[in-house]
């Protein structure tokens, strides 16, 4: 069980976790020379059958303040220090406030130096303590009498802690591995050891980890965990990591830093989160305002960007986005605390939300990112990701989400176990799709594309114009996936590259019939296609039965209409375009002439003739005299052809 003191400078905390362990925390000696807790101290208590108090010493002084965050990112238990003689102080009721902030569920009074006040000083002091914490959650919180000096109630004390102990319930072993960097030095030896408390999982001697900010992977050589030496390293315990990387140095890590399993293994500078004002601020908190956030061991400087309004009140709860200088790590439901920019005063706190927030650029995706938010925000991730699934009928990403919540691959696989999902792969990762969502995506295509079949007269849709044409908010590679599953299934057909409704394909293949063979004596033709009479008596077909055929493959985009007489495949009239562009540039000329284009494209004159008459009809080029320029790169051009 990981316990924090907490409470005003100089009211006994050190000591009093010396009196019990037999330990000093002040470790450092400007600590011991100052007689005050500048930074965190631990200490560890065995009870016996596996149970160990471990005690982190919170320095009190509001200088040292961004010390004593660090030291409630994930404790079990509070323990509130009040000097009799003093009573409540400033930095008792911040404390206070803090352990609120971060949701510290437990709390217990120590009412400490009763041995300097006589008995109406100690009732005054309780009655002020009982008022005080009657605003909070802690009301019901047990208030100790105890003395350092003379060990009076200490073993009453004592015995509380173990009773609580033997009784808590831990909460379950889950997630990857993280840990927050809360010290870190050299070992004579060993190189670099790092401390901290295991946040969630668990980690294993000779396992892989990569450091936060750096993204170096790093070994675990060896583990200390509850101040004893361990194969294994769990969450809730507190850990000493003897690390070791071939790109790790010592200056390389600093407080805050956090080293974590490959698989949660990220850092962003947008979060987006819940935010609590406390009660006694004097005024509204505004959009846009410059803080310190406190997350884990560390903190950064950065802005709040509150989503759907401007401001908010004291005491009030919004839904608002982390803007920070500087990216770090962070999950789903991890705790902060935000104090003013020059860190004197703290203003609130909350928990995370989503950890790959998006800028937030207008009223409407605000608005859009709270209705998201709101369906992430339940504890159980099984509960968010059925949200999720329900709402976003084009899917979820799997990565991202096991990111965010922290799962590890044996967790999500339970969640999901009940769920009817179809599970696509996009770049390599995992998309899920209700498959009544899938089922649903199919018929609004099929009913699409029959609906556009229709009114293209029988036309079919290319891949683009379909991803244009259905505004879904769904990713263009589902829509693509459900095009390729109806193909399979026959639910769709395509021909070439355009796909069809089934109502529609027959007549279109009826149509279309001759055209195979048409196709083929234009591919014969090349550059250089006949008129369209000749082609007609080639194949035998009338050149009045030709012309619906003709239709069709022009706004099929089959073929380029040069003019009434002659046609040319559109891959061919493209490759001609680009002819005409290398000539301009390579050769350097002021313009081209008919010579000039027939030489390079072995086209005949009179043909090269109709095609630059073309060209300038489409607006690729200008004649000036006896030659022409571009004017707009031929990629550029849109062209159409008329119905004969």
């Amino acid at each position: 069980m990981i316990i924090a003191t907490a409470g005003h400078v100089d009211h006994g905390k050190t000591k009093l976790i010396e009196v019990i362990t037999g330990v000093n925390s002040d470790r450092l000696p400007e600590e011991k020379n100052r007689g005050m807790s500048i930074d965190l101290g631990f200490a560890y208590h065995d009870l016996g059958n596996g149970v160990i108090l471990n005690f982190i010493d919170v320095p009190g002084h509001e200088r040292f303040i961004n010390n004593l965050l660090s030291g409630f990112s994930s404790i079990d238990l509070g323990l509130l220090v009040i000097a009799a003689d003093d009573g409540p102080m400033p930095q008792t009721e911040e404390h206070l406030s803090i352990l609120q902030l971060l949701q510290v569920k437990n709390c217990i009074i120590v009412l400490s130096k009763i041995d300097k006040v006589d008995q109406k000083k100690l009732d005054n002091v309780g009655c002020l303590i009982k008022k005080m914490m009657g605003k909070t959650i802690f009301s019901n919180a047990q208030i100790f009498h105890i003395s350092n000096k003379t060990r009076q109630g200490i073993d009453s004390f004592v015995n509380h802690l173990k009773v609580i102990a033997l009784n808590y319930r831990y909460k379950e072993v889950k997630g990857n591995f993280r840990l927050s960097v809360d010290r870190r030095f050299l070992v004579k030896g060993a190189g670099i050891v790092i401390t901290g408390t295991v946040v969630s999982g668990k980690v294993t001697v000779g396992e892989e980890l990569i450091h936060s900010k750096s993204g170096e992977s790093l070994k675990i050589r060896a583990i200390h965990s509850q101040s004893r030496k361990s194969k294994t390293g769990i969450q809730g315990h507190r850990c000493s990591l003897n690390i070791t990387g071939q790109k790790i140095t010592l200056d390389e890590i600093s407080r805050g830093d956090w080293i974590l399993s490959k698989n949660v293994f990220f850092v962003t500078n947008r979060l987006d989160a819940v935010l609590s004002i406390l009660k006694d601020e004097k005024k509204k908190f505004k959009h846009w305002t410059a803080i310190h956030l406190y997350l884990g061991s560390g903190n950064v400087t950065g802005r709040i960007a509150i989503l759907g309004s401007f401001s908010i009140n004291p005491g009030e709860k919004k839904i608002v986005q982390l803007v920070l200088d500087k990216p770090i790590h962070a999950v789903f439901e991890d705790k902060f605390v935000i104090r003013d920019i020059s860190s004197s005063r703290t203003i609130g706190g909350g928990h995370i939300l989503d950890p790959f927030a998006k800028k937030n650029s207008n009223a409407n995706f605000r608005s859009f990112r709270s209705e998201r938010l709101k369906l992430i925000s339940p504890n159980s991730s099984k509960t968010a990701l059925n949200n999720l699934l329900l709402h976003y009928i084009g899917g979820v990403g799997q990565k991202n989400f096991l990111m965010s919540r922290n799962l590890t691959i044996s967790e999500f696989e339970k969640i999901i176990e009940p769920l009817d999902i179809i599970t696509e792969l996009y770049n390599n990762h995992k998309w899920l799709i209700l498959k009544t969502n899938w089922i649903r995506l199919q018929k609004i295509i099929l009913d699409k594309l029959l609906k556009k079949n229709q009114q293209l007269s029988g036309q079919g849709m290319d891949i683009k114009t379909i991803l244009k044409a259905f505004k879904l908010n769904v990713p263009n590679f589902v829509i693509q996936n459900i095009l390729n599953e109806s193909l399979k299934s026959e639910k769709i057909k395509k021909f070439k590259n355009l796909f069809y409704h089934p109502h529609h394909f027959s007549t279109y293949i009826n149509n279309m019939s001759w055209w195979v063979d048409l196709e083929k004596k234009f591919l014969k033709y090349g550059f250089q296609p006949p008129k369209i009479s000749e082609i007609s008596l080639e194949i035998g077909i009338d050149l009045k039965a030709l012309e619906p055929i003709l239709n069709k493959a022009l706004s099929f985009g089959y073929l380029v209409k040069i003019n009434r007489s002659r046609y040319i495949l559109t891959i061919f009239f493209k490759d001609i375009g680009c002819i005409f562009e290398e000539i301009f540039n390579r050769e350097n000329v002021q313009k081209i002439n008919v010579q000039m284009f027939s030489q390079h494209t072995k086209i005949s004159r009179n043909l090269s003739i109709e095609i630059l008459e073309y060209f300038d009809e489409i607006g690729f080029t200008k004649r000036l005299d006896e030659g022409r320029v571009i004017l707009k790169p031929f990629k550029d051009l849109k062209f159409f052809n008329t119905k004969i």
